[in-house]
């Protein structure tokens, strides 16, 4: 699940994966690749090719897996007990599960009240620049843990290192970047598998919120449906972003099933999911004009479809990212006990590039422009295929709600869930030459 510059060291200089796997079990031969089946641990097979090994991903660390979880959320959503109760039941399957605490918490403890109360701009920059330092030195310690532990392994990470743009306003969010050399897609994109948001309880269970379980909160009802929803949009954009609300998951309880099916679903564990809705929309109308007051984030997106022999699975590759800051996965969809699994896994640039000679011929390379924003509680996905022949715009969205809110200003032409027709593997047949 490695993944090239996705840590950053105190100095804020990017350096490749301390675990990053070595190169020396065999290249790809030159000659036209053969069609190699993929494992339902989503990793290539090898095959003998005149005395070599050919393996587009390299084998290390692939029979012991670490998954990286961000879990955030607003003041008392149930983020960090439910960090004990996934934790358990990932035990008892028999991962390894490390813990990396709320660095808030773990600094009034130690008499650092002063993160609560600045005094200053200057000063609250400064402070969350060093919240988003310690943070990272943790999480690379955990996980350092987990590869030489050498078991498959879970690092759940009790708030990630873009929650401080909650507390800051945009230019002091700026400012803090700048002064530490980052970017909102380095720190976005390149450290968690999953980040899952646990809405506040202010927001639909407010019989249920309190301050007395953590020192550090201090927040009203109205403060904490505030700070939910400012951290909720700080997190706009990632690939793998998950929302648990109140009302469509009765009690803690629910939730925390939620979010371990979410977990689940990246390790291949055949759990309930959410159900993704998708929608076509109506172009007719002219360009989507979105309000200025939704914030959205645009991510360029390239999707590949492997050769693959199993029947009834696909495998993709996908290269996102913007502002020349690109990231690297692959999502293997199969059947198991009869649910759809889609099991996801971080890749390399080099592993990425590797893959992309396996590419099935029947396919073409789809680009696409994804806008993500956020609506009534849900994360909305629109994606614009630039190289498909009708130029397809779809509208996605991974919910349980009954009552669906569509976003307004979105002109829908009809709903087009489980429809082939609009599968990306069935849009990948249909492309045309793209220009830059």
């Amino acid at each position: 699940m490695g993944i090239v510059n996705r840590y950053m060291d105190s100095s804020s200089q990017y350096h490749p994966r301390r675990n990053a796997r070595s190169y020396t079990h065999g290249a790809i031969p030159a000659q036209q690749p053969q069609s190699l089946p993929i494992t339902e641990s989503g990793v290539a097979l090898e095959k003998q090719t005149n005395g070599q090994n050919v393996s587009p991903i390299p084998p290390e660390n692939v029979e012991n897996p670490i998954l990286k979880v961000c879990l955030t959320g607003g003041p008392c959503g149930g983020k960090t007990s439910g960090l004990s109760y996934i934790g358990q039941r990932l035990t008892q399957l028999g991962y390894k599960v490390f813990y990396v605490p709320e660095i808030a918490t773990y600094t009034i403890q130690g008499g650092g009240e002063i993160i609560a109360n600045p005094g200053s701009s200057k000063n609250a920059v400064r402070i969350q620049g060093l919240i988003v330092k310690t943070q990272m030195q943790m999480e690379d310690y955990f996980e350092e843990l987990a590869m030489i532990n050498g078991k498959p392994s879970v690092v759940l990470c009790d708030r990630g290192v873009l929650d401080p743009r909650a507390y800051l306003t945009a230019d002091e969010f700026n400012t803090m970047l700048d002064h530490n050399g980052w970017t909102v897609g380095c720190l976005r994109d390149m450290r968690y598998d999953l980040v899952i948001h646990f809405i506040t309880a202010a927001d639909g269970a407010s019989d249920f919120y309190t301050s007395e379980n953590n020192i550090a909160r201090h927040e009203s009802l109205d403060e904490a449906i505030e700070m939910d929803r400012k951290t909720q949009q700080a997190w706009v954009g990632h690939p793998n972003l998950r929302i648990i609300d109140n009302e469509t998951t009765k009690g803690f309880d629910a939730k925390i099933n939620r979010a371990f099916a979410c977990i689940g679903c990246l390790l291949g564990i055949p759990t309930p999911s959410m159900n993704e809705r998708k929608f076509l929309i109506d172009k007719s109308a002219g360009p989507t004009l979105y309000p200025s007051h939704v914030r959205r984030e645009v991510i360029f997106v390239e999707e590949i479809f492997i050769q693959q022999e199993k029947p009834n699975t696909t495998c993709s590759i996908r290269k996102y990212g913007q502002n020349g800051a690109y990231s690297y996965d692959q999502n293997l969809r199969f059947k198991q006990e009869g649910q759809v699994v889609n099991k996801k896994k971080r890749l390399t640039q080099r592993e990425y590039e590797e893959l992309c000679k396996y590419q099935d011929k029947s396919t073409g390379k789809i680009v696409k422009e994804r806008v993500s924003f956020l609506c009534e509680k849900n994360h909305f996905i629109h994606d614009k295929f630039l190289n498909v022949d009708d130029g397809v715009e779809i509208l996605r969205v991974e919910t349980d709600q009954i009552n669906l809110k569509l976003p307004p200003y979105l002109k829908i032409e009809k709903e087009i869930t489980n429809v082939p027709f609009y599968s990306s593997f069935e849009l990948s047949k249909r492309v045309v030459p793209y220009k830059e």
